[in-house]
This record gives C-alpha cells, sequence and structure tokens, in this order.
C-alpha cells in the first residue's frame, strides 16, 4: 500500500461518508488472509472511493488512459499505483495486472470495461476472468446499489457477495473465450442487484 492510498482511506474516509450515505453489506464476505480480483458494477467515477473506504481496503485499480490527461488526477492516479489501461493495448494493461496478481495484491476490476449510463449490467470484457483462472485470484462479488445513480449526499449501498473460486469458473479448452465463466460470474451479480437495481 502506498503511503498516500494509507492516509487517504484513513482521513478521507469520513469525508466520503459525509458526502454519501453509505451502507455496506455483507463484509464478512471479503477475504482476511489472501489477495483477490474484486468485480464490481461501474456506474460512477466514484465507484473505485467509494468501495475503498467500503471494504476498508487496499487494491490496485485500472484507470483508462485518458484519465491520466486530466492534471487534477494524473498524479493522484499514480499515488494509488493504478494500472493505466490503453483501450488500443490491453494486453499490456492485463500482462502488468497479471504481475500485480503474481506478487498478491488484490485488485478491483470492472468487468463491464466502462460506467453503465441506464445503471443496467453491460456487457463483460473477458480479461478479469482469465486473469482469475491463470493466477488462482479468488473473486470478490461486488455491487455498487444507488438506484437514482450515484451523486454527492445519495444514499447509496455497496453489497458484496460470496467469494467465488476460480475453480468454480474454469471450463477448461471448452471455454476458450470464457463465456462460461462471464455467464457464472453475471448470475451471481445479478442475485446480488436483486430488485435493487435495473436488471
Amino acid at each position: 500500500m502506498t503511503g498516500f492510498y494509507r492516509f487517504m482511506i484513513k482521513y478521507f474516509r469520513w469525508l466520503i461518508y459525509f458526502l454519501f450515505f453509505i451502507k455496506v453489506e455483507n463484509r464478512e464476505y471479503i477475504p482476511k488472509s489472501r489477495n483477490f480480483i474484486i468485480l464490481s458494477n461501474h456506474i460512477s467515477a466514484w465507484d473505485p472511493i467509494i468501495i475503498a473506504v467500503s471494504g476498508k481496503f487496499y487494491f490496485r485499480p485500472m484507470a483508462k488512459k485518458e484519465l491520466y490527461d486530466i492534471p487534477l488526477l494524473k498524479y493522484p492516479l499514480g499515488w494509488i499505483g493504478c494500472i493505466k489501461v490503453d483501450r488500443t493495448d490491453g494486453a499490456r494493461a492485463l500482462a502488468m495486472a497479471r504481475k500485480a496478481l503474481d506478487r498478491k495484491e488484490t485488485m478491483l476490476i470492472f468487468p463491464e470495461g466502462t460506467r453503465s449510463k441506464n445503471l443496467r449490467l453491460l456487457e463483460f470484457k473477458a480479461g478479469a476472468f482469465a486473469l482469475s483462472i491463470k493466477t488462482n485470484t479468488p473473486i470478490l462479488p461486488c455491487q455498487i446499489i444507488a438506484p437514482k445513480g450515484l451523486r454527492v449526499f445519495c444514499r447509496v449501498k455497496v453489497r458484496f457477495g460470496p467469494v467465488i473460486e476460480p475453480t468454480q469458473i474454469d471450463f477448461g479448452t471448452e471455454d476458450r473465450h470464457y463465456e462460461k465463466a462471464m455467464s457464472v460470474v453475471r448470475d451471481v451479480l445479478t442475485e446480488i442487484r436483486g430488485e435493487d437495481m435495473p436488471r
């Protein structure tokens, strides 16, 4: 954990709880003694911060390259150890993510690959599932529940689900494009959402 990230989690957490009325559900599912991949829906730029303060843990997030062009974000993204994602060279970002997981770091990945404007779950990208299987890293399902969208002073729930082990989504050569793996996790995330978010 970088010093900046540790400082942010310790002291800025109360500011985030002031800006958002956050309720955390099922925190007991968060693994205590091993690293994992957090897979969450993506509905706003606040998502990584909301998840970080809710779980009280450090993770290495992934951020699209364009965010580094914003002066106010460029250096903070580096300070917290973000992995830069260039959509034209996704293999490089996945290689960096794999190295982080091999070092037993926890990662946050939005499997949709972009923010959902209508709050529904979008189609998943295969990268996170390949990383889980190839590095033998479990998945911690997470859903940000904000039926009217995530904005300052709104009520939001961060709901975790039971850990998904790599063996539960590894279907071998019959699932080379990870379609079955994505379907399994999508069903879990949909169940966690319940009726609180659009399907």
